[in-house]
């Protein structure tokens, strides 16, 4: 699976190159900018929390690259963490992870005061495609596709509760597909794939583009993609 990802990457790249000659450019527009800077300023905000203002979840949503992104822009998210979780083998890396039964997974660390942990998932939700139970986008197999983990019975609960009300919307044509389990050992990715949309700005851009994954959600979300229900939010 590791192969098939890598040459979806040189195609695109190519792909990319070619369409930048004529008349596309690959470098982020104004909105990436953006994002860029709602994620810094969660990180400084986060800076004046204590141990007793943080929590956190597990969820995966397809590439962790992409989930980091979107999940550190989120209102009350303190850090995003690239990691792998749900296999079997212990210490999975970039190279055997798929092979050991995990998914890439996504480490969030939040302020409760700030934003609620149903309200979390309501944006996670929103941000990836979950009625695809067999991967993500472009990445296919079982490492890439989505999943809730909980620690408790509370957040197995809410979990479910938010998956029925997205539901009930009707915005999929499909239903959804996102497990709902226990929450295993997460184990973190290397620095390499840390903030790799800030690192690597232009590759994550061009995979992002052309994965889908940008305009699956604005076809289904629009405006709404990053708004959580005043319900919600605590």
């Amino acid at each position: 699976m590791q192969s098939d990802k890598s040459r979806i990457f040189t195609v695109l790249l190519i792909l990319c190159t070619i369409i930048s000659l004529c008349f596309y450019s690959c470098a982020p527009d104004s909105s990436d900018q953006s994002d860029l800077n709602i994620a810094e300023q969660n990180a400084v905000s986060a800076s004046d929390t204590t141990n007793a203002q943080r929590e956190d979840m597990i969820v995966a949503g397809g590439c962790f690259w992409c989930v980091e992104a979107d999940m550190e822009k989120a209102p009350g998210v303190i850090e995003v963490i690239s990691g792998y979780s749900g296999g079997q083998i212990k210490n999975p890396d970039y190279d055997n992870y798929a092979e050991g039964g995990h998914r890439e997974v996504a480490r969030v660390i939040y302020n409760p005061e700030q934003v609620s942990y149903k309200g979390l998932l309501y944006y996670f939700i929103k941000h990836i495609d979950p009625t695809d139970a067999e991967g993500s986008f472009t990445d296919r197999g079982k490492q890439y596709s989505p999943a809730i983990y909980y620690e408790t019975e509370e957040e197995k609960k809410d979990a479910r509760e938010v998956l029925a009300d997205i539901a009930q919307r009707n915005v999929f044509e499909e239903e959804l597909k996102v497990p709902v389990l226990p929450e295993e050992p997460f184990w973190m990715a290397s620095e390499y794939h840390q903030d790799y949309y800030k690192d690597d700005t232009v590759q994550y851009t061009i995979y992002r583009k052309f994965s889908g994954r940008s305009s699956f959600i604005e076809e289904h979300w629009g405006e709404q993609a990053d708004v959580i229900p005043d319900s919600l939010k605590q």
